[in-house]
């Protein structure tokens, strides 16, 4: 997945593993510019900083569930930007668990959800389908 090389990816997760096996399996699909987060406001400072450093973070993988707040948060505070805003089109995938609601998700703005236990195929069909 050759454009994975140019984009600036943020892993927002509170789980430490969790953020370790999601960077290997976006490394094993081309990606190199690899950001982490372990909370929602750390998050929200990468993404804002990247931005004024005019090198955006491009996509964002989200876990819904974490301390201080849901992912879906970060998702409504990056989409209650006005139009024309760089970070409103930030891509977000919405990482979901059992009982989550995707659909919830999907009508706050995500481009697409994964739902945990991750795998490097789905990872790519959802990537495939945001940036075909």
């Amino acid at each position: 997945m050759d454009f994975m090389e140019k984009l600036n990816v943020l892993i927002v997760d509170d789980v430490i593993t969790i953020r370790k096996v999601f960077e290997k399996l976006l490394r094993s699909i081309g990606a190199s510019s690899i950001i982490h987060a372990d909370s929602l406001e750390t998050a929200w400072n990468e993404i804002i900083a990247s931005h004024e450093d005019n090198n955006p973070i491009d996509l964002v993988f989200c876990d819904w569930n974490m301390p201080g707040g849901d992912g879906i948060d970060l998702l409504k505070k990056i989409r209650s930007f006005n139009q024309e805003d760089k970070i409103r089109r930030t891509k977000f995938i919405m990482v979901t668990g059992a009982g989550d609601n995707k659909l919830e998700a999907m009508q706050a703005g995500a481009h697409n959800t994964i739902h945990k236990p991750l795998c490097p195929d789905m990872i790519k069909e959802k990537l495939e389908l945001i940036f075909k």
